[in-house]
């Protein structure tokens, strides 16, 4: 039978400024609602991959407290049969669904503290006895779904497995790594989380609800207030060639909504195109600080990281906040395999200071 729903798209799919190359990014919750017996929503999914062309090597960025098992199982299979190189990043979590669908790449990269969680499908259920025995039954099924992915990608014993899915087992990078449900570890990049009310946690952006969940860790529940001076994660970690073209972007390039109309998710990936926002979730628009990627696809422009640091000292950015800004704009600076001005000798830098002046002036 085919449904046809309104769901909302959770992923976004776009080419990465290196040639050869896609992203799929998954932040958030994996569908609004069941793909069970939708072949509308799974198509588009997988038309939008395809609309990708020819690549070699598609990136899947995740950043996920779950969702839709048959959202996770669809995209899971669609992503094995994909013919590009699957290189996948756990941005901060990947639990319940979501830790399916990484199980999909051919590398999974894993920061430090991130993040990854395994546990049986569950589901909400109303009938007499015959009913539930019979949902029941499907569950175990599901499971056995489930047992048979993480299997092929660990080498762990079934038994080992069903013991883990039995428990909500959740992983550390160095666990998942040593587990097999990762590859490697990430040391370069670190995931931001804070609290944001009882059993509400903000993970690189992402709100998780941790009372759905039976045994959060206790890294999860002791996490302290976001601070004022929030460097956010930038939103994508690719980059465009040197000589594209910036102008520092207005709220209207980001969206057609109000600062008021959008949800503090959308602020959140938002703030991730800048160096410095007052607070978590920004309170507007002009709190933001220090553009430097490109709003229609999240990518670090060289004009942008330049402008920034030139800008750096008239930001009103607090003096406490003003180290690890520099740390975020020196990342991108080796992106373009440059060093920060910072990072030069004292003479040095009062010459590249200059330098930067010259290039915002002549764009060269």
């Amino acid at each position: 039978m085919v449904r046809s729903r309104n769901s909302r798209r959770f992923w976004q799919v776009r080419s990465a400024a290196d040639p050869g190359v896609g992203e799929l990014l998954l932040y958030g919750e994996i569908a609004d609602s069941t793909w069970w017996g939708d072949e509308v929503t799974p198509k588009a999914f997988w038309e939008d991959l395809q609309k990708l062309g020819d690549i070699k090597e598609l990136r899947v960025f995740i950043n996920s407290p779950g969702g839709d098992v048959f959202a996770g199982q669809a995209i899971y299979s669609m992503l094995r049969r994909h013919s590009a190189t699957k290189l996948v990043y756990v941005d901060g979590l990947a639990a319940s669904a979501a830790s399916l669908v990484a199980m999909a790449g051919d590398r999974i990269v894993m920061p430090r503290n991130a993040m990854m969680m395994i546990h049986n499908p569950w589901t909400w259920a109303a009938g007499d006895a015959n009913t539930l025995r019979a949902i029941a039954d499907d569950l175990d099924k599901i499971r056995e779904s489930l047992v048979a992915v993480y299997e092929d990608r660990t080498g762990l014993e079934r038994e080992r497995i069903i013991e883990m899915l039995d428990a909500e087992t959740w992983l550390t990078a160095e666990e998942a790594v040593a587990l097999g449900f990762a590859t490697e570890i990430e040391d370069s990049k670190a995931v931001a989380a804070s609290l944001a009310g009882p059993g509400r946690l903000v993970i690189n952006g992402v709100t998780v609800d941790l009372t759905r969940f039976q045994h959060p860790p206790k890294v999860l529940t002791v996490v302290p207030q976001v601070k004022d001076g929030v460097v956010p994660d930038g939103v994508s970690p690719g980059a465009v060639p040197r000589d594209t073209p910036w102008e520092a972007p207005d709220l209207q390039d980001f969206t057609d909504k109000t600062w008021d109309e959008l949800s503090d998710e959308e602020k959140r990936r938002i703030a991730g195109h800048y160096a410095w926002v007052a607070e978590m979730p920004p309170a507007s628009f002009g709190s933001l600080k220090l553009p430097h990627h490109r709003p229609s696809d999240g990518a670090v422009v060289w004009a942008g990281v330049v402008a920034a640091a030139q800008r750096l000292g008239q930001a009103d950015i607090p003096e406490e906040d003003l180290e690890k800004v520099r740390a975020h704009l020196a990342s991108h600076y080796h992106q373009f395999g440059r060093k920060a001005p910072w990072e030069e000798p004292d003479a040095q830098n009062r010459l590249r200071l200059l330098s930067l002046e010259l290039e915002l002036l002549t764009g060269h």
